[in-house]
């Protein structure tokens, strides 16, 4: 996942400082503790089974009030940057930290309760990864640098005119995308409590905001193109990379300024798999076409998808029926996106892609 990753940092990068430019905007500076579980989802790894990781977070970020923002995401979001140190309980899994940037889709920003949902997109380095001689027990994860996703609800109290309490319930995730194996990925649920102060009185900015138009229900169809690479292979500690390709299109319906629910079609060839049916002497093919629908979060250029797939043509069989893929989009003004996306069957990560696209109404 690490071109992906790449492109998705880029975005919100340019997402926070476009922000940190404007005014009126809040600053905001904090700190966040977590604590979960790790789920041990496959036979593999229960030698992770009970660990209870805890992680120390610091927030550097802004509520983004203003005009401009509110004309690209439709929305007054926070974004910002996170960096986190954590520990995981467990001598298989070892230590690390991640990095990265998030958003926040703040429900009631103006208010002294503030629910949101958000997500957050880096990188992690892990202390401890698989080696067939010095560490075989780690099943989980294979590289030192993995990327690093988040995605969570949370509430916000506006205790003070510069002061904020806030509580997360988020699902942490840690893997290569596919690249590399062994990858079963670090998976748990987290519980965050946090303080972030606010250096400009928070009723100073918040007394500025206005509403936005709702945007009247329309149908578009994307058509897309896309290329990756996988490290799914026969045997464990092969470093060979595969090439994925493939094409489709989704046509979808916009429900409001914020949601859009999508269906479609695509095709994709996938050379790990070629690579796998040609060892086993397989007469297969690693084409495979599916149905796909899905959610979308339209940001305003930004666009965070969730799709499942259905195969309708998929001789390999290496996977299940069923997929999902999670991705985020940039586009501009002509309809034109770029963006990256991870595939994957259950909890194991298939491959990652970067895609291009337009957008037709």
């Amino acid at each position: 996942m690490r071109f992906s990753g790449i492109i998705i940092s880029i975005f919100l990068f340019v997402s926070v400082n476009s922000g940190f430019g404007q005014n009126p905007n809040q600053k905001r500076i904090g700190a966040t503790g977590y604590v979960g579980r790790i789920i041990a989802h496959a036979a593999d790894i229960e030698n992770t089974a009970g660990a209870i990781p805890a992680d120390i977070e610091f927030e550097f970020s802004k509520l983004l009030t203003d005009s401009a923002t509110a004309d690209i995401c439709n929305c007054f979001p926070t974004v910002g940057f996170r960096l986190a140190y954590t520990d995981y309980n467990n001598e298989v899994l070892g230590r690390g930290g991640h990095a990265g940037f998030f958003l926040h889709y703040n429900i009631l920003p103006a208010k002294k309760l503030n629910p949101y949902l958000g997500g957050m997109v880096g990188l992690a380095y892990l202390s401890n990864p698989y080696d067939e001689v010095t560490n075989p027990e780690n099943q989980s994860y294979s590289l030192h640098l993995n990327p690093y996703l988040r995605a969570a609800a949370g509430l916000e109290w506006k205790a003070t005119a510069r002061s904020i309490l806030k509580a997360e319930i988020g699902f942490h995730h840690v893997s290569n995308g596919g690249l590399s194996q062994p990858n079963r990925g670090i998976n748990r649920p987290a519980l965050g409590l946090g303080y972030l102060f606010t250096p400009d009185r928070q009723d100073g900015v918040l007394t500025k905001m206005k509403k936005e138009k709702s945007k009247d229900k329309r149908s578009e169809t994307t058509v897309r193109a896309f290329v990756g690479a996988t490290g799914n292979a026969v045997d464990y500690g092969t470093k060979t990379r595969h090439a994925v390709f493939g094409a489709g299109f989704i046509t979808g319906l916009n429900l409001n300024n914020l949601n859009r629910i999508t269906a479609g079609l695509e095709w994709h060839y996938d050379g790990g798999h070629a690579a796998r049916t040609e060892y086993l002497e397989l007469p297969r093919t690693s084409n495979r076409a599916a149905l796909i629908t899905g959610h979308e979060f339209m940001l305003g250029r930004f666009v965070f998808s969730q799709q499942i797939g259905v195969y309708i043509y998929d001789r390999a069989r290496h996977h299940d029926f069923f997929y999902h893929r999670w991705g985020l989009d940039y586009k501009n003004k002509h309809g034109v996106f770029i963006g990256g996306s991870l595939k994957a069957h259950r909890h194991v990560a298939e491959f990652t892609e970067v895609r291009i696209g337009k957008y037709f109404k």
